[in-house]
């Protein structure tokens, strides 16, 4: 029995309101009593009983109406109905059916079948609200995890795309062979040094060290930009890598499967940005003083990977090309003034006779053992 069950008796005899109001309060149960289908509804309405006892007969509204109704829809399909009719009233059974009650008594009610059938539909709508309960809170728990998830997603979602932005900035600083090796095979990817067959490429701006005397940061940031700026479509051009930079300097890696190829291609680059440069000191006539860039461009075996510099708090990795060719390179570009492009002997080899090259003599350049003839090109 639950005694905290309330229960309808609705009925136009006040006799049976009253004798049904009794015996359910002598079970322990809580009553409201209506005497008409038209109260009956109105009570469901403002105290939403636990289980209604419906008579069939009664004026207004008859109780096979107001069972449609309370079965129709919202909370009050729930509820519980035993319909009261007469003994042997089939079809009064039938109609109470078809308009959704649970249980029948017949009038005069036997005390304790109507008390059992009481107990097993309150049973039933107890373990029915249960069920629902739990099912709400499996929804809620369900919907709350399901929010969690969307929060988290939408986190992850929004690293990612911070990753991705970083990862486009820090593309940026990567050389292209090396995206392109990462691209295209990133389970093998290594970084292990490689001997290859390149031409490497030196370059600076002349006069760098007064410009940085006489002009602020920002206008000498401005001039190097603007200079790289020009020649960098060039050294795309020509399949060239901006492997490093220093202030006023750029080293830049060709590469081909063809030696002469990447030699004469370095060649034609350097030509190239001697134009830019030109072009670059027309535009600005006026606003800053000319300038030259000298290039020193050496060929041959070049190690190219990865080097690791690390410390006891931390490591770093540069990726460049390294060897007597590179050193080569940068000596001869330390050789170079006024804007001239100059060419250590292996290129000007592979040149063949494709660009106009003059002998610049030869120059016993740091740390190397024996004279190197170099050469320069005439543009």
């Amino acid at each position: 029995m639950d005694l905290q069950a309330t229960i309808l008796i609705v009925d136009d005899d006040p006799n049976n309101v009253d004798v049904l109001s009794q015996e359910l309060a002598e079970e322990g149960y809580t009553t409201l009593t209506a005497f008409d289908g038209e109260e009956a509804l109105i009570k469901v309405r403002d105290h939403e009983p636990d289980l209604i006892l419906l008579d069939v007969m009664m004026p207004k509204v008859d109780g096979f109406t107001v069972c449609r109704i309370l079965k129709g829809s919202g909370k009050t399909i729930l509820i519980p109905i035993i319909m009261l009719t007469a003994l042997r009233a089939h079809e009064d059974r039938l109609r109470g059916i078809d308009a959704g009650a649970e249980d029948f008594i017949s009038k005069p009610f036997d005390r304790d079948e109507l008390v059992a059938k009481i107990c097993s539909l309150l049973r039933h709508k107890r373990h029915r609200e249960e069920q629902e309960h739990a099912m709400r809170e499996e929804l809620q728990s369900t919907l709350k995890d399901l929010e969690q998830a969307r929060l988290e997603l939408a986190h992850a979602q929004k690293r990612i795309e911070m990753l991705e932005r970083a990862k486009e900035q820090l593309t940026k600083f990567v050389p292209v062979s090396v995206r392109h090796m990462a691209e295209s095979a990133p389970e093998d990817f290594m970084l292990q040094k490689m001997e290859r067959d390149a031409t490497v490429l030196f370059l600076d701006i002349g006069g760098y060290s007064s410009m940085c005397e006489s002009l602020d940061h920002h206008r000498v940031n401005f001039l190097v930009e603007k200079y790289f700026s020009e020649f960098l479509d060039d050294i795309r051009r020509g399949n060239g890598e901006i492997n490093e930079t220093a202030g006023d300097g750029l080293m830049i890696i060709f590469q081909d499967e063809d030696q002469l190829t990447h030699a004469r291609t370095a060649a034609a680059t350097a030509i190239g940005i001697y134009y830019k440069t030109k072009k670059v000191n027309s535009e600005l006539r006026g606003k800053y003083e000319p300038t030259v860039v000298n290039i020193g461009i050496n060929s041959g075996t070049v190690f190219l990977g990865a080097t690791k510099f690390e410390g006891i708090s931390a490591a770093r990795w540069t990726f460049t090309a390294s060897g007597l060719t590179t050193v080569l390179a940068a000596r001869i570009a330390g050789l170079a003034t006024d804007g001239k492009i100059l060419l250590g002997p292996e290129t000007m080899s592979r040149l063949q006779g494709e660009f106009l090259v003059e002998p610049f003599g030869e120059h016993r350049l740091k740390n190397i053992t024996q004279p190197v003839p170099i050469y320069q090109l005439v543009v």
